[in-house]
């Protein structure tokens, strides 16, 4: 019996009835990357409610029959725990995952030379916590509803790479180019058979625009160029967040605190 067990005694049939069925976690990087999610705040509370939400999600997902998830549920327990007891575990399993990749959570590789914190980046701001970090970027608190936002197909970027950008980072077929404060995305458009611009990161002084195309969503470049584009610009005002983004800004802000300035 593992500390997991013990502290949460139902999981030891759960993970059996689990087992029985044919449940794995599919992928060792979707379960690191899932428990640094939850786990890297750093702090006691952050830790034992991450693992406390996770348990409730894991017996859930086992009562829907939904093994895959509940296994990766499973594995974001004693990470947890491991980075309330032992600190900096989390954080040295997730900067493992990393290399693992897959989804959203895949690993950016730089080209040039560059380095997304090269400024100072975010970790320099001295803010702990990710509450803290989204009244920095959102004082009003100003919400945005989902239904405000654009809604952007491939093709409606076409042309909107400025002159002179530079590549930086690169995942699978997806390459991501500065200027300036700005970041954008680029990936291959078959409509018009060439790289198009798939989404952006720009700062409108008193506000952040971050946008990516519908047929792009799901993939992580959103939370990639929210990355880059925070890590060079730490205090941009996001002039409103929706559910969404707050969510994004906030898994940002833990890959910050994660990857450290590169």
């Amino acid at each position: 019996m593992n500390i997991t067990e013990l502290l949460f005694p139902s999981f030891s049939e759960a993970r059996r009835r689990a087992a029985a069925q044919g449940a794995s976690v599919p992928r060792v990087g979707e379960a690191l990357l899932g428990a640094a999610d939850v786990g890297v705040d750093f702090s006691p509370v952050g830790d034992l409610r991450g693992a406390w939400e996770a348990s409730g999600q894991f017996k859930d997902n086992v009562k829907a029959g939904n093994y895959g998830q509940a296994a990766i549920d499973f594995a974001n327990v004693p990470l947890n725990l491991a980075g309330l007891l032992i600190p900096g575990t989390v954080a040295g399993y997730a900067r493992a995952a990393d290399g693992v990749g897959s989804g959203a959570g895949r690993a950016l590789r730089y080209v040039g030379g560059y380095a997304p914190a090269q400024g100072g980046g975010i970790r320099s701001l001295g803010i702990n916590n990710a509450d803290e970090y989204i009244a920095k970027i959102n004082p009003t608190g100003a919400r945005i509803p989902a239904n405000m936002r654009p809604n952007l197909g491939m093709g409606d970027m076409y042309g909107m790479l400025p002159k002179g950008a530079k590549k930086v980072a690169e995942t699978g077929d997806v390459s991501f180019f500065k200027k300036g404060d700005d970041f954008y995305a680029m990936a291959f458009n078959p409509d018009v058979g060439e790289m198009d611009v798939i989404g952006y990161a720009i700062n409108r002084g008193k506000e952040t625009e971050l946008q990516v195309v519908q047929e792009m969503l799901g993939r992580g470049i959103g939370s990639d160029l929210s990355y880059l584009y925070r890590q060079n610009n730490p205090l941009a005002l996001a002039g409103g967040l929706t559910d969404a983004g707050e969510k994004t800004a906030r898994k940002v802000f833990k890959r910050a605190m994660m990857e450290g300035n590169q």
